[in-house]
């Protein structure tokens, strides 16, 4: 089944916001994972395990957003709304901790929102972020434009 032009503009838009999803999806769940492992190893004192564990999910991470920027920089058509939407998300990501200290200090928040600790600035869920608006900033100056 062929599809039509409407269609593939469609799948170009929606494949790489997919694939941003995916990342975040994936980022979140490591860390929440890592972090049982942690608890784990405490109890335990074996922190070798968690060792291992750390580095096969910095390697996941690495991969999937290594994938995420091949597909959104050389693969994709480069739209400015994909681009735009990745480094929106990007940066909320990043700069959130200093949102959620920000207002926990300023405003009497009773405490800041439990997002906050899967976005620590050493969190996978944070380093995802950056490097999407990275992803999405290098796509919004880049040379090459598809449609719109």
């Amino acid at each position: 089944m062929k599809m039509n032009t409407t269609q593939k503009h469609i799948s170009a838009k929606a494949i790489p916001l997919t694939g941003m999803v995916g990342v975040l999806v994936i980022a979140y769940g490591l860390d929440r994972w890592l972090e049982v492992q942690r608890k784990m190893a405490a109890q335990t004192l074996n922190s070798v395990p968690h060792y291992w564990l750390w580095i096969g999910a910095n390697l996941l991470i690495a991969g999937s957003l290594l994938a995420l920027s091949w597909l959104v920089i050389f693969r994709g058509d480069r739209s400015r709304p994909v681009a735009s939407i990745l480094l929106i998300v990007g940066l909320l990501l990043t700069l959130y901790p200093i949102f959620a200290v920000t207002a926990y200090s300023a405003f009497s928040v009773p405490e800041p929102m439990r997002l906050l600790a899967y976005l620590l600035p050493n969190s996978l869920l944070a380093h995802s972020g950056a490097f999407l608006a990275v992803i999405g900033l290098v796509s919004l100056v880049s040379g090459k434009r598809g449609e719109s």
